[in-house]
């Protein structure tokens, strides 16, 4: 199977920011998932 990397031609700014995307959407869900978890007043 093709790497990632091989088939953007190992564009390191596009997968810094791919993680940090991915780190921010995970670090959102965390966040929406304690307020969720709240019991309503």
């Amino acid at each position: 199977m093709i790497s990632l990397q091989k088939f953007f031609g190992k564009d390191d700014q596009f997968f810094n920011l791919l993680e940090a995307s991915a780190s921010e959407a995970s670090t959102s869900i965390k966040a929406l998932n304690k307020v969720l978890s709240r019991p309503a007043a």
